[in-house]
């Protein structure tokens, strides 16, 4: 595996993505990766793909596979659920650094739909800090920017898809989402 934990910005070349997920096509992955460079090992058992005990990457050839638990946001969840090493809390702001957290953004099957009440977006708990002032890290992703918040000392977060470094934990989520937080006990 390519080392990437001191990278900004960096994950598995070809990461695949299970059609239960989002648009976003990183953000799980990335969830994935800290948690293995963390120490948390694969669980590779057959190699199946779509079981929710089994959570591993594989090169194959010149590209990557990957279980849905290891790529999918909602299917991460489930297999947090079976094991004794996840503790669902109550809110992010009871996370620490190395935990992470799901949102539930919109309709896993139809994205222009309202929020179906299942995580597809993922964030990287990085501990407490001083929000960036990269514009790089207030943008849409598109291309579009938004203004540079205040720098602010807070709970930080980390997340790819639309990639942020050190931005305030809430950042740009709307007021009414579902969230599980995910404590890594290890």
């Amino acid at each position: 595996m390519p080392h990437f934990w001191n990278c900004r910005k960096r994950s598995l070349s070809t990461p695949e993505v299970s059609p239960k997920s989002s648009n976003c096509n990183d953000c799980t992955n990335y969830i994935s990766q800290v948690l293995h460079n963390g120490g948390y090992p694969l669980r590779t058992g057959n190699w199946n793909k779509e079981s929710i005990y089994e959570w591993w990457y594989r090169k194959v050839l010149w590209w990557y596979e990957t279980s849905n638990t290891w790529s999918a946001a909602d299917w991460l969840m489930m297999c947090a659920s079976q094991y004794t090493e996840f503790e669902f809390r109550s809110n992010p702001t009871n996370l620490e650094r190395g935990d992470f957290f799901l949102v539930g953004l919109r309709d896993n099957n139809n994205p222009s739909g309202p929020p179906d009440g299942k995580p597809d977006h993922g964030r990287v708990i990085v501990g407490h800090g001083y929000t960036s002032t990269n514009q790089a890290d207030y943008t849409d992703g598109c291309g579009v920017n938004y203004p540079i918040p205040p720098r602010l000392y807070t709970l930080l977060i980390n997340q790819h898809c639309v990639d942020r470094w050190h931005v305030q934990w809430d950042y740009r989520l709307p007021a009414n989402i579902r969230y599980w937080a995910i404590h890594v006990r290890w």
